[in-house]
């Protein structure tokens, strides 16, 4: 008896769920095909189909077993993942240079702390509200692709730089999926515990990557000598959820590791077949997971919170269109490509699903945040096409309102960029030290954040609140933090004047540009705003602890700024001292003997020779020889300057100084010496 009734209660799940199985597919079947006729996202059908069946629309939940479901929908998202990372390629990545990298890297951390911003606006814990501005960061690749080819637009020049920066997306999202996920199970903002979720993540990234490039490439070249079709199927899929199961055994989210196992089949020669062989199965189970999606929302919800949903889509479009626009532009491309770019990527989609979907199920956030998400994709998925076919109309009606003399400036900044991409090497080497120096700086400023949270977390555990006053002990600290991040922030405005320099070449020196200089240091000081604020924002204070500590830094900033400099450069010309204290190479020794012999017989006093750095950033050391006039006061020669890999011996007078060279100084010991001592004191000031 007790194996029979065992044996009905089999028969009748396995019933229902092949009869709810099939109440989903003839749904979504019905749905998706009136939207394709309407030519509207399928993905959207899906979700209504979602809606329709699910257990909060009346008069009845269509579906029976919705936990047999979401057990199908969790396949679904393996594969949908999995098919993401067969679109991500290594090669397309380096294809796509650095307007990609810069558009994601300027949009994500905008986005994110727009969300997480309107989060704590709304009430919100800050948990949540970090989900929100994940949710809100990334677009999605399924629908901006779709949406492309139904425009025929794929073609097109801002069509390629669109697509770049939703590669660079995807992974940022996948980094983003393993950060929340140690974020859901800790329950709490941990500065520590996400810096070593960071590390673990691109441990597993790079071994996984590695080894599946030595041994996949190997596997599918075996099974490609069977005949048999569907061994290629089954090997794919196998490796698809062995990877997956790999990373939730690690700790990580199983995303992860179906996206890892796409991008390495990506790399291979099998790539296409790939594809063919699991495109059915995979829209099978991505519908499946669409319509999970719809089935768990309650119009109840988005009805209650419609002046949310209708907020948050508009901070989507805005904020993603400006961030985009924006990047674009810096990376030298018209403002009409660069508005195109923004409209078209003004939308979240399968990823926001994934991020709320992880927080739900950890209990880290609300309810109401999952049926909100996909109303904001909703909202903003339906608008993508128009926003892309009324861009031309929206660039004829702004352009009237552009002055005349900003788009003189905007036409000198795209030439000096297209002029420069010719000279990659030294184009790339300028950009690469200003963005290696804003970076650093940036992470000085978090780690000075993170010792001040430290302490007031331990005062906090000893309980001591007050000395004085309410909260003085916060206000001590931030205060504290804030003035000693100021050297930091300073290498941000100089690192924006270094790029001014790389972007712009000789000609940002001359007075018709300084206007151009000072936008692209502005520029970058809000870029690298943007990226402290998506890092710092769960951890700044609040109140008037963060109202005290930002009056303090501005009003030292204020009246010490040109002090703050002095430290910043006495701080960065020691470290590139202890830096640059490596062995010369041959070519540079032999320069230096002939230099001395050549001076030894003209002079008979010993002659010494000594180098100095110029500090990477722009400073009063950053002029024509002539102009230094260091042997008129001195007596030293400046008789070589090494740049890079060149040597430049006996220089022209007029030849400039620019950040980073080695100046070779000959002459006696005490003309050396005054000489050393006063381009000391040049490097610490600013230039201008």
């Amino acid at each position: 008896p007790f194996l029979q009734q065992a044996r009905g209660i089999s028969e009748m799940t396995e019933s229902a769920l092949v009869r709810d199985l099939a109440v989903v597919m003839v749904t979504s079947g019905i749905v998706t095909a009136l939207f394709h006729q309407l030519r509207q996202p399928v993905v959207l059908g899906y979700i209504l189909a979602g809606v329709i069946i699910g257990p909060h629309t009346p008069p009845f939940a269509f579906v029976r077993d919705g936990h047999s479901i979401e057990t199908l929908a969790e396949l679904g998202v393996t594969l949908l993942l999995f098919g993401i990372g067969l679109e991500f390629s290594l090669r397309k990545l380096r294809r796509v240079g650095g307007v990609a990298v810069a558009g994601a890297a300027f949009e994500i951390p905008v986005m994110v702390w727009l969300g997480f911003s309107a989060g704590r606006l709304a009430g919100w814990g800050t948990t949540e509200s970090v989900f929100l501005g994940a949710i809100l960061s990334i677009s999605s690749t399924t629908i901006i692709a779709k949406a492309l080819a139904e425009l025929r637009q794929t073609r097109e020049e801002y069509a390629r730089i669109v697509m770049g920066i939703l590669i660079v997306e995807d992974l940022g999202a996948i980094v983003m999926l393993a950060l929340l996920s140690s974020l859901a199970r800790a329950g709490e903002v941990a500065v520590g515990q996400a810096l070593l979720v960071l590390g673990a993540v691109t441990l597993f990234v790079v071994t996984t990557i590695v080894i599946g490039l030595l041994l996949v490439p190997r596997l599918l070249a075996i099974v490609e000598r069977i005949p048999a079709r569907e061994v290629l199927t089954i090997t794919v899929l196998a490796l698809c959820f062995g990877s997956a199961i790999l990373a939730r055994e690690l700790g990580f989210s199983p995303a992860l590791g179906a996206f890892l196992a796409g991008a390495v089949m990506a790399e291979t020669r099998h790539v296409r077949r790939i594809e063919e062989s699991i495109e059915s199965i995979r829209d099978m189970f991505s519908a499946i997971f669409f319509v999970a999606v719809g089935m768990q929302i309650d119009p109840r919800v988005i009805a209650a919170h419609a002046p949310l949903v209708l907020g948050l889509a508009l901070l989507t479009v805005v904020g993603k269109v400006f961030a985009c626009s924006a990047a674009t532009v810096a990376c030298g491309y018209g403002p009409r490509t660069a508005l195109r770019v923004g409209m078209a990527l003004g939308q979240i989609g399968e990823f926001s699903f994934i991020i709320a979907t992880l927080g739900k199920q950890a209990g880290v956030v609300s309810d109401a945040l999952y049926p909100l998400t996909v109303a904001v994709s909703a909202v903003t998925t339906l608008s993508t096409p128009y926003q892309i076919r009324g861009t031309d109309w929206l660039a004829t009606r702004l352009e009237p309102f552009v002055p005349p003399r900003l788009r003189a400036l905007a036409a000198f900044y795209r030439e000096r960029i297209r002029k420069n991409r010719a000279k990659a090497s030294w184009f790339s080497r300028d950009v690469r030290r200003a963005l290696v120096r804003g970076f650093v700086s940036i992470a000085l400023v978090v780690a000075l954040l993170v010792v001040a949270d430290f302490g007031r977390r331990l005062a906090a555990g000893h309980r001591v609140r007050s000395l004085v006053f309410p909260h003085d002990v916060e206000v001590l600290l931030w205060s504290v933090c804030g003035l000693a991040s100021l050297p930091a922030l300073a290498g941000v405005w100089h690192a924006g004047g270094l790029l001014a320099r790389g972007l712009l070449g000789a000609a940002a020196e001359g007075g018709s540009a300084r206007v151009l200089v000072e936008t692209i240091r502005f520029g970058f000081l809000i870029a690298s705003g943007a990226v402290f604020l998506a890092l710092a924002s769960p951890i700044l204070p609040v109140g008037l602890p963060l109202l005290v500590a930002v009056s303090v830094v501005s009003l030292a900033a204020v009246f010490f700024w040109r002090s703050v400099g002095d430290v910043h450069a006495r701080a960065e010309a020691v470290l590139r001292n202890i830096l640059s204290s490596a062995e010369p190479t041959a070519q540079s020794l032999a320069v230096r003997d002939e230099l001395v012999e050549l001076v030894s017989a003209k002079y008979p006093f010993e002659v010494v020779v000594e180098d100095f750095v110029v500090p990477f950033h722009p400073t009063a050391c950053n002029r024509s020889i002539r102009d230094l006039g260091l042997r008129q006061r001195t007596g030293a020669t400046i008789a070589a300057v090494f740049r890079d890999e060149a040597s430049i011996v006996n220089p022209e007078p007029g030849l400039e100084i620019l950040p980073g060279d080695v100046l070779v100084l000959l002459g006696s010991a005490d003309q050396v010496a005054s000489a050393l001592r006063e381009l000391e004191v040049l490097g610490s000031r600013a230039l201008g």
